[in-house]
């Protein structure tokens, strides 16, 4: 009963088989093998148009590295206040980009365009006490497991083209987010205006498969360098392309990524429907956040269940859990099964009989 990340998951056979397939032999290094190549090309067709590759070993290390391309003196980058960036790099988008992240609300995970002007206008062009607006970053899916329809990304990009704003999408988990939107990689990046994003195919079956892809032509040089200042050109880069490659190939990532959200939701809806317990936010993708009972919680990890307690702060006021309750992390993966699921119920349905 294995809930705890995806990142936890092995690797999938054709990955492995990819990697595997890369290992005879020489080829030329940086990034200039054949194989990167067929990558790059690869990944313009599943975004349906020309774009610039870097890959990078952490998605941690693409967040800063898409970030540091646009990085400029006096800088603020619009987020959650509960992203990634914000709470899970250890300042790594401050303290090596240079630039300050400005939190915000927003509901389930999601940032406003409300919330988000407001914002922007406290930092007006003529104050350079308050530093400025560069960059709006958002998370598909969210850190609640929430995702942003094309409509949601589209006036975020409206918003970021009519202020001069850089947007970008940390993806670690977009392969989810597309299968739940059941929309284009086009129409929900570039074609809504999204310039930059984190890619990740680690958490849905790569071993580490993670990249920045930049829709930008005019943001090719500056991300060369920086991409190589950041320790993040790999000498056998063929090895990083041979995931991306195989992930991409007949579709490979939608396959695993369906599966994952299908467990999920077998899962939300087994949780939803016990006794005490409900969810904290809709699943919509991998992941299951739910309030249930601290005995429930205790109970289901005697009985072998893996899973981590979640901050209480990233739940809404109306569904925020209360005494002798805990907020939960469920993950399914490409690697969950039925039996699995049915395991981790049975334990929870004993329990509320008991």
């Amino acid at each position: 009963m294995q809930f705890a990340s995806d990142n936890w998951a092995g690797v999938s056979p054709q990955v492995a088989e990819a990697l595997s397939a890369s290992a005879d032999g020489f080829a030329s290094a940086y990034g200039s093998d054949d194989v990167s190549a067929k990558a790059r090309d690869a990944l313009g067709a599943f975004f349906d148009r020309d774009v610039d590759v870097f890959f990078t070993a952490t998605g941690s290390a693409a967040n800063m590295l898409a970030l540091s391309a646009v990085a400029r003196p006096g800088g603020v980058v619009f987020t959650h206040k509960d992203a990634h960036i914000c709470v899970d790099e250890a300042a790594g988008p401050e303290s090596i980009v240079g630039m300050k992240l400005h939190g915000l609300q927003g509901r389930q995970g999601r940032i406003s365009a409300n919330e988000l002007l407001e914002a922007m206008a406290t930092y007006p062009a003529d104050a350079v006490h308050r530093g400025r607006g560069l960059a709006i970053s958002m998370t598909q899916a969210t850190e609640l497991g929430t995702t942003y329809c094309v409509m949601d990304v589209a006036a975020i990009g409206s918003i970021a083209r009519r202020n001069g704003l850089i947007l970008h999408v940390d993806g670690a988990r977009f392969s989810n987010a597309l299968v739940s939107q059941n929309v284009t990689p086009a129409a929900i990046t570039h074609e809504s205006g999204v310039d930059l994003m984190s890619l990740g195919f680690t958490k849905n079956g790569a071993w580490a498969s993670e990249m920045v892809v930049s829709f930008r032509p005019d943001l090719k040089d500056d991300l060369t360098y920086r991409h190589k200042q950041m320790g993040q050109v790999f000498s056998k880069n063929r090895f990083a392309a041979a995931q991306a490659l195989a992930m991409l190939k007949d579709d490979h990532w939608k396959v695993l990524a369906s599966h994952a959200n299908h467990m999920a939701m077998r899962l939300s809806d087994g949780v939803a429907s016990l006794a005490g317990c409900r969810l904290a936010a809709p699943t919509e993708i991998n992941e299951v956040f739910a309030i249930i009972p601290t005995a429930l919680a205790e109970r289901l990890r005697q009985a072998g269940a893996v899973f981590a307690n979640w901050s209480s702060d990233t739940a809404e006021a109306d569904v925020a859990p209360g005494d002798q309750e805990v907020m939960v992390r469920l993950v399914t993966s490409f690697a969950t099964t039925d039996d699995q699921v049915d395991a981790f119920l049975d334990v929870a349905g004993q329990a509320e009989a008991a």
